[in-house]
């Protein structure tokens, strides 16, 4: 399902009219981009960086969080990524790493999350 995630479907999002919440994290807005990913089968990612702004403290407590998403593939051919949430300054805030994922996307994705409104950087 996640064949639809390409860097040319994530570049039409810049701006964006909707505001959505997720049903457990309802304190957390986001917008279009986020919801695409999000519906495109990469829920486990948004539920991911949900639960970071709403639980870890040092991350919940900035206004302003840039949050990357870097994926490497192995040569296995698997692919891990790494969660940073940074408070835009380049002072990490939190980092999780994750030994396995299927997103399809390779290098870095960034979002930004401000005023508690979640959204992919293109739509800052």
């Amino acid at each position: 399902m996640t064949q639809n995630i390409t860097r040319e479907n994530l570049a039409q999002f810049y701006g964006s009219e909707g505001q959505y919440y997720h049903p457990i994290f309802r304190g957390i807005n986001y917008t279009d981009g986020v919801k695409f990913l999000n519906n495109e089968g990469a829920g486990w990612l948004i539920d991911a960086i949900l639960s970071h702004l709403a639980f870890i403290s040092q991350v919940r407590r900035a206004e302003f969080v840039c949050i990357i998403l870097t994926v490497e593939k192995m040569s296995t051919g698997r692919h891990q990524a790494r969660l940073t949430f940074t408070d835009g300054n380049d002072r990490d805030l939190y980092v999780q790493d994750i030994e396995y994922t299927d997103f399809p996307l390779v290098g870095e994705l960034k979002f930004f999350c401000v005023d508690k409104m979640l959204m992919l950087a293109t739509e800052y």
